[in-house]
């Protein structure tokens, strides 16, 4: 985990389920937290691509009748994180 991946503000100070973060160190990711808290890199990847990554990731993992907030907290970033991987390059 990192601390001070960005150098600015946040639009939303308080803690969130889920808080993606970016900076010159790249993108990372925070569960249960605000943006100026430690966070786990993710891959170098289009943002898009990434957050494909966690929703399918979460939407696997999610219990029945568990919510979003839930399933994340209980997953955690590391195993979010975990879940963004690069495309295969073909040879």
């Amino acid at each position: 985990m990192t601390r001070g991946w960005h150098g600015q503000g946040c639009a939303h100070p308080k803690a969130a389920s889920l808080v993606l973060v970016g900076g010159e160190r790249g993108t990372g990711l925070i569960v249960g937290g605000r943006a100026g808290d430690a966070a786990v890199p993710l891959p170098a990847l289009p943002l898009p691509a990434a957050m494909a990554s966690i929703a399918a990731a979460l939407k696997a993992a999610r219990r029945a009748g568990e919510t979003s907030a839930d399933a994340i907290a209980r997953l955690g970033a590391d195993r979010l994180a975990a879940a963004v991987q690069p495309e295969p390059v073909d040879a």
